[in-house]
């Protein structure tokens, strides 16, 4: 297996990222995670996702990373693992709403209210995020089902029916 391991200024980095939390007072992990939470579990956002709720916990959560998190503080070993936890989880959760945002349709566990049908022609797909310098860059990849031995032919979404949520969320 080929793995890259960091260069030692980029372990510099790192350490110097450590020191700016370790050892001092701030916001404590715990909060932060809070603020994640409220962002990200409203129903609008978890269960009947649309643009606009997925839009506004997004902002939210950039708000949380670039405000919040670098106030945290961590007084011990452990609360630095907590911090480095939670800021994880920060990301983690921006990662799901994009990618919520970028899949235009409703399938299995992810609906959305403002595209409540599955559109296989488009979003049969995996959704990938990788890494490009300081940004996050999203792309699909086809599921290559054709390869599956047991081809689909049913969903289990196919037995629900949803609703006309729309009206509610206004």
């Amino acid at each position: 297996m080929d793995q890259e391991f960091p260069s030692g200024s980029e372990l510099k980095e790192y350490k110097k990222a450590l020191a700016t939390t370790f050892g001092r007072d701030g916001i404590p992990p715990s909060e932060v995670l809070m603020e994640i939470r409220k962002a990200v579990f409203p129903y609008d956002v978890s269960i009947l996702k649309s643009e606009k709720s997925l839009q506004r916990a997004l902002i939210k959560i950039e708000a949380i990373r670039n405000e919040v998190i670098p106030l945290m503080g961590a007084r011990d070993p452990h609360y630095l693992m907590k911090a480095l936890e939670v800021e994880e989880i920060a990301l983690v959760s921006e990662l799901y709403l994009r990618a919520s945002l970028m899949r235009e349709e409703s399938r299995a566990g992810h609906f959305r209210a403002d595209f409540p049908d599955r559109n296989n022609d488009k979003w049969l797909c995996w959704i990938l995020a990788r890494q490009d310098g300081e940004k996050i860059r999203f792309t699909t990849k086809h599921v290559p089902v054709y390869k599956y031995r047991i081809k689909l032919s049913k969903y289990y979404s196919d037995n629900l029916t949803f609703p006309n949520v729309m009206k509610l969320l206004s």
